[in-house]
C-alpha cells in the first residue's frame, strides 16, 4: 500500500509522500520480494476535497490523476475504486490477505423529530457526502447508547430533546474516554447566550440554526476541516 498526499515532488527524504515517486518505489519493493507488479490488483481511494468542496488547488482530484498516470506506465489500471467527496476515507489492510477495506466516515443525527433528522441526512448528502454512514438517535441517551456501541466521526445534534437534551450530551460526550474527541455539531432553531456559552465551553463545532440548509453545513465543515488540517 502507498498512501499519497501529493501528486509531485522531489523529496528524498519523503519519497512515499507523491504519486509519481510513491508508486514506482511500491513496484520496486514488491519485485524485490518476488512479486509480480503486472499480476497487481489496484484499488484507488480517496482523493476526497477536506479542505473544500470548491478548492481551487484541487488536490485529491490531481492526485488521482498522478497516480492512474504512473499505473498506466507500468501497465496496470484499476480494479476498483472509491473516490472523491468531500470526508476522507480510512482504509486497512491485512498482510497476506488480498484486499483492502474502506471504513466510510458515520454521522449520527440526533433530534426527536424523525422529519429533521432525515432533512439533516439529505441536507449533508446534498453537500457531496453520499458515501458517509447516517446513524440516527431520537434523544441523548439513545445517542449515547448508539455511539458506545459504533463510534462515529461527526454527531450533528439538536438541542430540545426528552431525556437529555443536547448540552447534556455534549457534556457526557466529553466525559467519555473513549468519545470525547469526537466533533459536535448543534442543529436547533433557537440557542440561548447560556446554553450558547455552555457548548462553546465544551468545544462544539458551531450551530447550525433550523430551518438547516445544505450552504449552513458547508459552510461550517469547511471551517472545521480547515482547522483541522
Amino acid at each position: 500500500m502507498v498512501h499519497i498526499a501529493l501528486p509531485t515532488g522531489s523529496s528524498p527524504a519523503r519519497p512515499g509522500y507523491y504519486a509519481d515517486t510513491g508508486i514506482p518505489l511500491l513496484m520496486e519493493a514488491m519485485t524485490r520480494v518476488g512479486g509480480a507488479p503486472k499480476t497487481m490488483d489496484v484499488t484507488l481511494v480517496d482523493g476526497a476535497s477536506v479542505i473544500s468542496p470548491l478548492e481551487s488547488f484541487n488536490i485529491g482530484k490531481r492526485d488521482l490523476l498522478a497516480a492512474r498516470k504512473c499505473l498506466w506506465r507500468f501497465g496496470l489500471g484499476v480494479l476498483t475504486e472509491d473516490v472523491e467527496g468531500v470526508i476522507s476515507r480510512t482504509v486497512s489492510a491485512t498482510v497476506g490477505e488480498k484486499g483492502v477495506q474502506v471504513i466510510n466516515p458515520a454521522v449520527l443525527i440526533v433530534d426527536d423529530s424523525s422529519l429533521a433528522r432525515m432533512i439533516v441526512s439529505r441536507c449533508l448528502t446534498s453537500i457531496g457526502l453520499q458515501d458517509v454512514l447516517f446513524r440516527e438517535a431520537s434523544d441523548g441517551v439513545d445517542a449515547l447508547v448508539c455511539l458506545r456501541a459504533h463510534p462515529v466521526d461527526v454527531v450533528v445534534s439538536d438541542l430540545n430533546m426528552p431525556n437529555l437534551d443536547g448540552v447534556g450530551l455534549l457534556a457526557a460526550i466529553r466525559e467519555d474516554p473513549q468519545l470525547r474527541h469526537t466533533p459536535f455539531i448543534v442543529s436547533s432553531s433557537v440557542v440561548s447566550e447560556a446554553k450558547s456559552a455552555r457548548l462553546q465551553e465544551l468545544g462544539a463545532v458551531g450551530v447550525v440554526l433550523k430551518p438547516v440548509s445544505p450552504a449552513q453545513f458547508r459552510e461550517l465543515l469547511h471551517v472545521f476541516m480547515r482547522g483541522a488540517a
